[in-house]
């Protein structure tokens, strides 16, 4: 629904590929629902669009938008005349970093773009025109929703369970409002480095590389000895693996002097649509490829050996891992 309660979307599915839908929408100003709602298509069936709505502005309709682009766009399109050749880009496509999330607030866009395979938040008018950055503590995943004239947003990490952040968007004072606490571990003590190598065709892959301070100081130096490494990929269906809290891997880096190595594998969303073809259907090697350069990268840097080196992965990660293994 727009924020100003005017217009009601609806996308209307078409098969189970996400993007190939009709895009709908209803003026319920005058609704009193005592009937269906009808609704008015914006737009004809149209392959490759990805639209997700995220205001309105008079007749201008703003969505974010895969349409023509890899990592997502924000266009906009006047009721007047809906055509696509008629739609308008707002922010263009990021060729870099790809458009995540979109959220309307306070008359301001606020864009997350996942750079790096960590997010960053952008602020727009609905203009277009870029107004500041919202700085958040480091390298990691947020998400949130506005109310008046805030923007509210959760931030967590591989070591960080969750905090709550306010943003004042007349002043864009960052207040931190609420945080989980983890008992006696403190988070501080804990690094996260990212790290790139190259796979087996030189395309260069990042991985995370998180653990105490005590257990390795600096990423780039040999430990003493070998270290206890879980190394984490999954690698398909354009999901992004974004930096995310487990109590379970903390246990790994907090009590057994471990280190978890998440690599973010040819597959995955993280870097766009170009990314992902490059590791599905007849390139889905280059996904293995990758997880086992990450492996070589780790054992040939001394960080660890391959009696300490541990695979894991879930779904298409439990067929990343088997492949790997053997």
């Amino acid at each position: 629904m727009s924020s100003c309660g005017k217009y009601l979307m609806n996308n209307k599915g078409v098969d189970c590929d996400d993007d190939i839908y009709t895009i709908q929408y209803a003026d319920i100003s005058q609704e009193k629902f005592d009937r269906p709602i009808e609704f008015k298509p914006l737009e004809t069936t149209l392959p490759g669009k990805g639209m997700s709505f995220i205001d309105s502005i008079g007749t201008k309709f703003y969505f974010r938008s895969s349409y023509g682009v890899s990592n997502y766009k924000i266009i906009c399109v006047d009721l007047e005349k809906p055509g696509d050749e008629n739609w308008v880009d707002v922010v263009p496509e990021n060729e870099m970093n790809v458009l995540n999330d979109v959220y309307s607030v306070n008359g301001l866009i606020i864009a997350t773009y996942m750079e790096n395979v960590s997010d960053k938040l952008k602020v727009f008018d609905f203009e277009g025109k870029f107004i500041q950055d919202i700085q958040l503590p480091g390298i990691g995943s947020a998400a949130g929703r506005g109310s008046g004239k805030y923007f509210i947003y959760k931030f967590t990490s591989f070591t960080d369970p969750g905090s709550i952040s306010v943003v004042d968007l007349t002043t864009f004072e960052v207040k931190r409002i609420a945080s989980t606490k983890l008992g006696s571990v403190n988070t501080d003590d804990f690094q996260t480095d990212q790290v790139w190598f190259p796979s087996k065709d030189g395309t260069q892959i990042p991985m995370f590389c998180i653990r105490k301070k005590c257990t390795l100081p600096n990423i780039e130096e040999k430990p003493e000895k070998p270290i206890v490494t879980m190394l984490y990929g999954y690698g398909g269906f354009n999901v992004n693996i974004a930096p995310a809290f487990s109590a379970t891997r903390l246990v790994l880096l907090n009590n057994l002097g471990g280190m978890l190595c998440v690599c973010t594998l040819r597959g995955g969303g993280e870097f766009g649509e170009k990314w992902h073809k490059q590791g599905m259907l007849e390139t889905k090697q280059n996904c293995f490829d990758d997880f086992c350069a990450a492996a070589e990268f780790l054992i040939s840097k001394g960080i660890t050996s391959a009696d300490k080196l541990h695979m894991n992965g879930g779904s298409n990660g439990g067929l990343l891992v088997t492949a790997c293994a053997n």
